[in-house]
C-alpha cells in the first residue's frame, strides 16, 4: 500500500490544479499516478478540503467500543488468556454452546 500523501503536497496539487495545469502535468511534475490526482480534485471538488477524510471509505471498525472494553476488561481478570477463550467467555451464546455438558469442548481451548 503506498504511502500517504502529506498535506503539503495535496495542497500543491490542489493548487496547480487550480491555476489549470492538466493533470497529467502535475502527476509527473509531483510524482503521483494520475488516479492519485483525479481523486484528490474530486475529493477537494466535493468537500471543498484537500485533507484526508477520517475514516477511508466510511469503514466501520471491527469492533464497538463496548466491545473493546469488555476485552480489556477479560485481559485485566486474566492476563494469560487467549483469543480463543475471551471469545468463549464472552460471546458464545450459552444456549448454543452450554458449557455444563460442553467440559471436552472447554478443555479444548484452555
Amino acid at each position: 500500500m503506498p504511502s500517504p500523501l502529506s498535506n503539503d503536497l495535496r495542497k500543491r496539487i490542489i493548487e496547480s490544479k487550480l491555476r489549470g495545469d492538466t493533470e497529467d502535468k502535475i502527476a509527473r511534475e509531483k510524482g503521483v499516478s494520475k488516479s492519485t490526482v483525479t481523486k484528490l480534485w474530486f475529493l477537494y471538488r466535493e468537500t471543498g478540503s484537500y485533507a484526508p477524510r477520517p475514516n477511508p471509505r466510511d469503514r466501520k471498525p471491527a469492533l464497538s467500543l463496548e466491545e473493546l472494553e469488555l476485552i480489556r476488561e477479560t485481559i485485566a481478570q486474566h492476563p494469560d488468556i487467549g483469543l480463543i477463550r475471551i471469545f468463549w467467555l464472552n460471546w458464545c451464546d450459552t444456549q448454543v454452546f452450554p458449557r455444563k455438558n460442553n467440559s471436552a469442548a472447554e478443555m479444548a481451548i484452555r
